[in-house]
């Protein structure tokens, strides 16, 4: 009799237990959620040096998700053929066309297409530049440590991508407008 009420006990305290870790992962996601948010109003709101921006877009995955999201968040549709039905790519987050079998990785189409240094320095690139198109190629250069003529040519084509949706009269010029600005056209 005395195991048997140890046993309900320790049942009950493990079903306690379960409940109160339960409550903890939904906190834990909260409180990354609201993380999150604050470090994207931090960032959209108050200039922030490079190494506080990558809070925000640490790395490579991170920026190729964020990118993936945004041009594919409302389904796929192939370059190639228009199809739009697509199996995984052989790299994360690309997607390869199952009828044309075109792979398109999340940069193609955007500002970030053919980039050829780190994209974490090219979205803060972007960031730097849309909030003070002033800013000098110098102080770019210094700022992430790249080559005067890439920030010269990565600050032209931000611009231009910005001119572009004044051109076609996009009245919020958003990052993801201007990411997404069609490339032929810049």
């Amino acid at each position: 009799l005395k195991v048997q009420e140890r046993t309900t006990k320790i049942n009950e305290q493990k079903e306690e237990l379960e409940r109160l870790n339960e409550l903890l992962k939904e906190n834990n996601i909260q409180l990354i959620e609201n993380v999150k948010d604050l470090s994207l109003a931090r960032v959209t709101k108050k200039p922030v040096s490079f190494i506080e921006f990558k809070n925000t877009y640490p790395n490579e995955i991170v920026c190729h998700q964020y990118l993936a999201e945004l041009k594919w968040g409302s389904g796929f549709i192939c370059r190639k053929c228009k199809n739009k039905h697509y199996i995984q790519g052989k790299t994360e987050f690309s997607k390869r066309c199952n009828r044309c079998w075109y792979e398109e990785t999340p940069t193609v189409g955007t500002i970030f297409h053919k980039l050829k240094f780190p994209i974490e320095k090219a979205f803060y690139l972007l960031y730097l530049i849309t909030e003070n198109q002033k800013i000098s190629i110098e102080e770019l250069s210094n700022q992430l440590e790249l080559s005067e003529r890439t920030c010269w040519s990565y600050k032209n084509k931000i611009i231009s991508a910005m001119e572009l949706n004044k051109k076609n009269k996009i009245k919020e010029i958003s990052w993801e407008k201007i990411i997404l600005a069609p490339l032929q056209k810049i």
